[in-house]
């Protein structure tokens, strides 16, 4: 019994996607990954990883004063809280993402990096003097859906330096993650149809 009850836990946890402040994170193998998501009421973007900035070309510098933005049909996602930034031409991917406006987030933390085509070219954001360090940055678009930002669901991957150091940021749009404590709820429901069936399987081998 104890035994089973061990396996049933393990199963329970290896079905929850590793979880940070309320949000899945992916494990991030080379590049950067910015995650978009439904949290409740809210639409939350993470993004992790590192740009290699090899195969790209200076585009220019400036202040980005916006905590997030996702515009849909320009294909720009930038996540992180407001700061200065360099831009970098050079990269290739989808142009659009949807058929949303540009809306900016209301909060935001961390690093500022991203992708745009809003001016007809690929930009890749990147904090100011950015020296190929770990990037984490974050921002919280409040009270909306995907569907209410003209989001569409799907993995969008901008690649540049094509070769065996290929460099690249995906933009992982996905579905809704529920809350923490529901997440728990489904654990708690996995572990009580195991133990029913376990208790069955037992009435079934005395009769």
């Amino acid at each position: 019994m104890k035994n089973w009850l061990v396996t049933c836990a393990a199963l329970a946890a290896f079905s929850v996607p590793f979880v940070v402040g309320g949000q899945a994170q992916a494990l991030v193998i080379a590049g950067a990954v910015i995650d978009i998501t439904q949290v409740g009421a809210n639409v939350m973007m993470t993004g992790s990883g590192v740009i290699d900035l090899d195969g790209l070309s200076l585009l220019g510098s400036g202040p980005l004063p916006t905590n997030g933005i996702i515009w849909p049909d320009a294909a720009e996602i930038v996540t992180g809280a407001a700061g200065n930034v360099d831009l970098y031409t050079g990269a290739s991917g989808p142009t659009s993402m949807g058929s949303g406006d540009e809306t900016l987030g209301d909060s935001a933390s961390g690093d500022q990096f991203g992708v745009g085509h809003s001016t007809g070219t690929f930009i890749i954001f990147v904090p100011a003097n950015y020296d190929g360090t770990f990037l984490s940055g974050s921002a919280t678009f409040n009270n909306t859906t995907l569907a209410g930002l003209g989001l569409s669901p799907g993995t969008y991957t901008y690649k540049w330096n094509p070769g065996p150091t290929d460099g690249s940021l995906t933009v992982d749009v996905s579905g809704v993650i529920p809350e923490p404590a529901t997440w728990a709820m489904m654990a708690l429901g996995f572990a009580g149809i195991g133990l029913l069936a376990y208790r069955k399987r037992g009435t079934l081998a005395a009769a």
